[in-house]
This record gives structure tokens, sequence and C-alpha cells, in this order.
């Protein structure tokens, strides 16, 4: 019989200069002390920010030493970039 896991849920802020990053566990804990942010690069084009936003999900999961693997779900907000 294998032990199931807990929930892991990453949220992802994503502004027009910066994207913030958290970790929460199924009880709606963060597991980070502070927010990992990173800048957006919304300004440089959709590659260059979809690269950043994939950076900004790795660096929050390699910050709390949260496996990939076990993230259930991510929830991201998109700010207005004019």
């Amino acid at each position: 019989m294998t032990t199931p896991r807990p929930a892991t849920v990453v949220g992802l802020d994503v502004g027009g200069t910066s994207i913030n990053a958290t970790v929460l566990d199924a009880d709606g804990r963060f597991l980070v002390e502070r927010l990992y942010e990173t800048p957006s690069r919304v300004l440089d084009g959709p590659p260059a920010a979809v690269e950043a936003l994939a950076g900004a999900f790795a660096g929050v999961l390699a910050m709390t030493g949260t496996d990939q693997a076990s993230v259930d779900a991510f929830a991201a907000a998109f700010g207005r970039v004019d």
C-alpha cells in the first residue's frame, strides 16, 4: 500500500516588471518564507516571457526543495501590460 503524497500548488503572479511565485501545501500553508521574485521579461516578447515564467516555476520549486512531479496544480495571474 502506498502512502498518498501531500498536494502541492504553485502560484505565479505575472506583472509588467516581475513574476512573484509561491508554493502551498494541501492545507493552504506557504512552503516559502518569502516570495520568489524574478523579472517577467514581458516587454521582451512572448518567447522571453514564457522562458521567464518557466524559470520562476523551476526557481520556486528549487527554493522550497519541491519535486516538480509532486505539483498537483498551478495558478497564474497576469497583469495588464501597456
